[in-house]
């Protein structure tokens, strides 16, 4: 597309199209959809992952009931509080992917 004096209206126009969603609602959502580098997301949801289990053992650690039950030394079972890092994982990487699309 180039600039003629002829048709500055028409160009003008058509550019203002493009550039509103609700007149090229499909385009919009592909630009918006689009990931530039999966690896690079990839390895912000992991380390989002990473250190939400962190906090968890951290948050357990520091209560008093696990060193009165013997600490490190205790048996090692399925933990109870991992649905609370799974949803705090969750809502974290969430709110990472959306602020993203957003900031776009």
């Amino acid at each position: 597309l180039s600039k003629n004096d002829d048709n500055d209206d028409d160009f003008d126009k058509l550019i203002e199209d493009l550039r509103r969603p609700d007149k090229n609602w499909q385009g919009f959502v592909d630009s918006l959809l689009e990931i530039p580098d999966s690896q690079l997301l990839a390895g912000d949801l992991l380390f989002i992952l990473v250190i939400n289990f962190l906090l968890q053992i951290a948050n357990d650690v520091g209560d008093p009931s696990f060193w009165l039950s013997g600490g490190f030394s205790q048996p090692v079972t399925m933990p109870v509080t991992l649905l609370a890092v799974v949803v705090r994982d969750s809502k974290m990487s969430i709110s990472w992917v959306l602020s993203a699309l957003w900031n776009r």
